[in-house]
C-alpha cells in the first residue's frame, strides 16, 4: 500500500492516464513531471467529483438487475 500512495506510485498511475489521487497535491509540489502533466486533466477538473453512497449503489445495481434482461437481452442471475 505505501508504494501505492507514494509520489512514485502515484506517478505510475498518472503515467497509465489514471487520476492519481494524490494529483493536486503532487500539483501544488511541482513533482508530477511537465510532459506527463501535460498530458492529463488538471486535478481542478475532479475537485467536484464525489463517490456515490450505499444507497445509491444499491439502488444503482437493482436497476442494473431489473432493467438488463430488457435492454440488453441476456438474463441475470446471482
Amino acid at each position: 500500500m505505501e508504494i501505492l500512495h507514494s509520489d512514485e506510485g502515484q506517478l505510475a498511475w498518472m503515467k497509465g492516464y489514471a487520476h492519481g489521487v494524490q494529483q493536486a497535491d503532487m500539483e501544488a509540489r511541482g513533482v508530477i513531471p511537465a510532459e506527463l502533466k501535460a498530458k492529463l486533466p488538471s486535478s481542478s477538473a475532479f475537485a467536484s467529483a464525489v463517490s456515490p453512497s450505499p444507497d445509491q449503489l444499491s439502488a444503482a445495481r437493482d436497476a442494473i438487475k431489473t432493467g438488463w434482461d430488457s435492454t440488453v437481452g441476456v438474463e441475470v442471475t446471482e
